[in-house]
Parts: C-alpha cells; sequence; structure tokens
C-alpha cells in the first residue's frame, strides 16, 4: 500500500492531492480496465501518463492502492 501511494503522489500527486475533490475518489469505483485506459490515454481533462513515465509495475502497483481507496474495482 505505502509504495502504492508514494507512486501515486509522485505521478499523480501534482493535480491529484491524495483525499481532495480531484484525488482518489472513495467508492468511484471505477472497472480497473477504465482507470488503466485512463491513465494510459489521457481525456479532456487529464494528460496521457506513458510507460516512460509510469512503468508497467509501477502501475500494477498503483491500482493495489486505488482499489485499497475503492476509486478501482
Amino acid at each position: 500500500m505505502a509504495q502504492g501511494r508514494a507512486i501515486f503522489t509522485r505521478v499523480c500527486g501534482r493535480c491529484h492531492e491524495d483525499g481532495d475533490g480531484e484525488g482518489p475518489h472513495p467508492n468511484l469505483g471505477w472497472a480497473e480496465s477504465r482507470m488503466r485506459t485512463l491513465v494510459r490515454s489521457g481525456n479532456a481533462r487529464m494528460r496521457a501518463i506513458p510507460a516512460s513515465r509510469l512503468s508497467d509495475g509501477d502501475l500494477d502497483t498503483l491500482m493495489v492502492y486505488l482499489r485499497s481507496t475503492r476509486a478501482v474495482r
């Protein structure tokens, strides 16, 4: 959990402070595949995060953390 939170803080924390309205939303409950697609592809509100900035292994660890916050299922 600590590693996932550290990755979140390092990679996502600039825009999504942990626990704020734009951070990992408790009970958001997105499918993990949807969150992974958003992270890698981005959308109108969020830039894509390429593997050169967030390795696949770190993305896996991040998903474990986001599951613990119920942001993904």
